[in-house]
């Protein structure tokens, strides 16, 4: 995507924007992770225009692919109801990972030298990577429920959505 392709593009898509303070390294991270998270749910959450000024890290996301992942995630839980619990278990397995691979370094710590320190540093890389990428699954935080179905089902059922 060229840069006027992005202009055009932060014009005509309703953005939703994300701050935290953050150290670059862990934010290439996030942000490599939201890109490429379709691996976990199938529909594409990028382009992810970030931006950084000061310590702040500002990620810019089209809210309708932060919907069409939740969409997804729904329909998939109303087919079969495990299928929600199998994405929170992979997502929980990695974190199982990354203590176990830190317990293992803590206890070699003392013998440790630096190339083993670089090696458990890009198995840590790679475990985050993975554990992030499912974090794009309830990046909505209910707004797509609070904007469609709840008033749908308030219409529906004539009560008011309060």
């Amino acid at each position: 995507m060229n840069k006027e392709e992005l202009i055009e593009y932060l014009k005509t898509h309703e953005m939703d924007v994300q701050s935290a303070r953050a150290m670059f390294l862990f934010a290439e991270l996030v942000y490599q992770s939201y890109a490429d998270s379709s691996v976990v749910d199938a529909e594409t959450f990028s382009p992810v225009v970030c931006a950084f000024k000061e310590d702040r890290f500002y990620q810019f996301i089209d809210r309708m692919a932060i919907d069409g992942v939740a969409c997804k995630v729904y329909e998939k839980f109303l087919i079969d109801e495990g299928n929600l619990d199998a994405l929170i278990n992979d997502h929980r397995s990695y974190e199982f990972k990354m203590d176990e691979l830190w317990e293992e370094m803590r206890l070699r710590l003392k013998e440790a030298n630096l190339e083993t320190l670089i090696d458990y540093y890009f198995k840590f890389i790679v475990l985050m990577k993975k554990w992030w990428q499912y974090t794009a699954i309830g990046e909505d935080k209910g707004g797509l429920m609070e904007r469609e179905l709840v008033p749908a089902f308030a219409k529906k059922h004539s009560i008011s959505e309060a």
